[in-house]
């Protein structure tokens, strides 16, 4: 690539310059014809691709370093001054460093000896957007996820300095990438908007008229930034939402009458073709379409997560908020299972909601279906909107207890119905963390269905499921184990070893076997299970990630991390293709990933990973929320390991405080934040109040889980520190052999859990002056 003081050598600039691409050849080619099998360095030109108003564009190839076949884009402008030689050196260096899926990449920039300036960018083997449009005829959430992408990128580049100017479907290539349509913005060349004069007066007015934001039109130089990208983007959505429509009137007069006319399709003034998209996405084309900039979205960003928020059924920013339009979203977001296992406070209405979308089969099911309906319909109306304000946890149990209320007097005579609906009340009790009513509710629905339905029946077969799940959360491994087994045998018998439920019970009894210390056989469980599901259910479906996601875990535990880490990240990066990086079930994933590298030891690695993901999580959950406070607990750790502990302390409070008021002191979550907060406070010198936080979090764990658990054993491990920190060395010692048994006992006599019991057994015998002893607990095995 040639520099200022190093013009390209001549046979990189031996042909016809661009700006003679409108003149005829002696053979009644153009130019740009003429210019196929010449060089630019080590592209050579294969053919014209394209021509716009900025100059043409070539497929060539690349020899060296590397053979590719790669675009390029030769400007029909001349570099002729040092202020234009500035602005191309500064966009080419941005160019370069832009790196997004939705952005062709540029691989370098340069210009030959004569200063035409020319890019040579990713070749991308796609269709226009409106072409692709019209080809595929896209559903809307397809194309909404296709907007999206777009949208990143163009917020990429923003980032980068880089406002584009000139977004149209033209320039939006559409390709498929695994499957899914993926599209790349292509051309960035009118950022350079130098004109023949080599000045950079045509920069702002630069762009395609269709598609052009009122201030550009208007050559308001001082006024473009990125709402004018946001304009063209809002331009190019409504062209995928309603491609019949047609912008109306002048260039200069189009902004205003457009807004009119979605403005009045919102309060039903007028139709003009806009009623068949849906009056949210209506609100959003509002406001980024508002003749006046400052009332448009702030950025590319904002714009593209309320299309995010659309697709997830969240209340949108551009949407005027009220509480009966929060509730409504509440419930719509909540009709996909998977909320519900999350254990999400959103994910409460879940099952609920989900059953009208899982009964449509046959004139049967639409009448379980629209029994289901009205009675949730009926539910739903009679609570208070003063109540259901702030859509906490007081309302939705409030919901749920009049929904089991209702249930005997309702639905007696809907067995099947009653089934569903007891399934998605017990489960949003599991959500909620109210293990025993849901462990008592389970009960009781498991028994009803057995007598109701037979013991042989898949809705039977759910509730035992759902009863083995309440058995585990409430600590009673065993009998889960027991129930489990059974149920299986009986699904595996009706429905057939491959069957899909088969397989999802036999992972959850996977589960049970982890939390009884058998990793071992929770690993063959699970594996098959994950093989299965694949097989049965397909490689994204919901059950099979889950599966694969829990199998990873348990390498994890197992110290297997070179096996656990690429398989989580793998799925991660599958999953956030498909949902995005901030979807919820990616920020578990993402956050799992960071525990693994805790696990490992790597700890200044899980703190980054960690840093990323508080922000998503506050955004989707709230601040308050126990996912976000679970990251901030491990940030916590992550800090303190690596010996960061004033920086720490703040995450652990937040953590510990925030999991007490939410669930009570005796939940799994509090009792685990409490003791992690007395590990800080020993830390932190404040011995006397770590070893009240610790001696506390023992009782606790004494009283809510009947049979060894590991945490249990951390907490021993914890408390026999305090006791090497107070000089009481004798009850320190038996103390951590007690945790190193229990360690020994839980996950096997190799695995990373026994690490800081040996590590405490050093500090202790170091600080009773028995140095033969530490040398014991020092061997090379202890150390990664």
């Amino acid at each position: 690539m040639g520099t200022p003081d190093d013009p390209l050598d001549p046979e990189r600039t031996d042909f016809t310059p661009p700006g003679a691409a409108s003149r005829s050849t002696s053979d009644g080619g153009t130019a740009a014809t003429a210019l196929i099998g010449q060089r630019i360095g080590p592209y050579t030109l294969v053919e014209s691709i394209g021509e716009g108003g900025m100059g043409e564009v070539f497929l060539a190839e690349q020899s060296e370093p590397i053979r590719r076949r790669v675009a390029i884009k030769l400007v029909r402008r001349q570099i002729v001054d040092a202020l234009s030689l500035a602005y191309f050196e500064i966009e080419r260096q941005a160019l370069a460093r832009m790196e997004h899926p939705a952005i062709a990449r540029v691989y370098e920039a340069g210009r030959t000896r004569e200063g035409w300036p020319y890019f040579a960018m990713e070749y991308v083997d796609g269709e226009p957007l409106d072409r692709w449009q019209a080809a595929e005829k896209p559903d809307r959430t397809t194309a909404l996820r296709v907007f999206v992408t777009l949208a990143r990128g163009v917020a990429h580049a923003h980032q980068r300095g880089i406002i584009h100017r000139d977004l149209k479907p033209a320039n939006i290539l559409v390709t498929t990438v695994d499957g899914q349509p993926q599209p790349k913005l292509i051309d960035f060349g009118i950022a350079v908007g130098l004109d023949d004069s080599g000045s950079t007066g045509a920069i702002n007015r630069a762009g395609s008229v269709d598609y052009m934001s009122p201030e550009q039109f208007a050559s308001e130089h001082e006024a473009i930034d990125a709402r004018s990208d946001v304009y063209s983007l809002g331009l190019i959505l409504l062209g995928l939402l309603a491609p019949q429509v047609r912008p109306p009137g002048e260039p200069t007069t189009r902004p205003t009458l457009l807004h009119a006319r979605l403005r009045a399709s919102l309060t039903g003034t007028r139709d003009d073709g806009l009623a068949g998209i849906p009056a949210e996405l209506r609100h959003v084309l509002a406001r980024a379409l508002a003749p006046d900039r400052k009332q448009r979205y702030d950025t590319a960003t904002a714009f593209a997560a309320d299309i995010e928020r659309f697709l997830g059924n969240r209340p949108l920013q551009a949407v005027p908020h009220s509480r009966r339009y929060q509730l409504r979203k509440f419930i719509a977001r909540n009709r996909m299972p998977v909320a519900l296992a999350a254990g999400t406070v959103m994910a409460i209405l879940a099952g609920l909601a989900a059953t009208l979308w899982s009964l449509h089969q046959a004139e049967r099911e639409a009448e379980r279906a629209r029994a289901t309906s009205d009675f949730l319909t009926t539910l739903l109306a009679s609570v208070d909107p003063a109540v259901s304000r702030d859509l906490d946890k007081t309302l939705l149990r409030k919901v749920l207890d009049e929904a089991a209320q209702r249930i005997d007097r309702e639905l007696g005579d809907q067995p099947e119905v009653r089934a569903d609906i007891e399934h998605a009340i017990i489960g949003s009790y599991l959500g909620l963390g109210d293990i025993e009513v849901a462990l008592a509710k389970a009960g009781t629905a498991h028994a009803w269905a057995e007598q109701a339905l037979g013991s042989d029946a898949e809705a039977t077969l759910l509730l035992a499921r759902q009863h083995a799940e309440a058995l585990r959360q409430d600590g009673k491994l065993d009998d889960a184990e027991v129930l489990l087994r059974t149920t299986l045998a009986t699904a595996r018998r009706v429905l057939g070893a491959g069957n899909e439920l088969s397989l999802r019970l036999q992972h959850q009894l996977g589960l049970v076997l982890r939390d009884l210390g058998r990793s071992d056989e929770a690993i063959v469980e699970i594996g098959e299970a994950a093989a299965g599901l694949t097989a049965a259910a397909g490689e994204d479906a919901s059950a099979t990630v889950n599966a694969r996601y829990a199998l990873s875990i348990i390498l994890a535990d197992r110290d297997r991390f070179d096996e656990a880490i690429p398989m989580l990240r793998t799925l991660i990066e599958q999953e956030s293709a498909r949902k995005g990086a901030d979807h919820a079930r990616v920020l578990a994933m993402r956050n799992s990933l960071a525990v693994f590298h805790l696990q490992a030891r790597r700890y200044a690695e899980g703190e980054l990973l960690l840093k990323d993901l508080i922000e998503p999580h506050a955004r989707l959950y709230g601040a308050d929320n126990y996912q976000t406070l679970m990251v901030h607990g491990n940030l916590a750790g992550a800090l303190r390991q690596q010996g960061k502990v004033e920086e720490a302390g703040p995450h652990y409070l937040r953590a510990m405080e925030g999991n007490r008021k939410q669930f009570g002191t005796d939940h799994p979550r509090s009792l685990m934040t409490l003791h992690n907060y007395g590990n800080w406070l020993l830390d932190a010198g404040r011995v006397a109040e770590a070893d009240a936080t610790q001696a506390e979090a023992l009782a606790t764990v004494d009283r809510v889980f009947k049979e060894l658990h590991p945490t249990k054993a951390e907490i021993v491990t914890a408390i026999g520190k305090v006791r090497t920190r107070e000089g009481r060395y004798d009850e320190a010692e038996r103390l951590l052999l007690q945790s190193v048994e229990m360690k020994t006992t839980l996950r096997g006599p190799q695995n990373s859990r026994l690490f800081q019991s040996r590590e405490a057994l050093r500090e202790l015998y170091a600080a009773w002056g028995k140095p033969e002893r530490v040398a014991q607990y020092a061997e090379p095995g202890d150390a990664r």
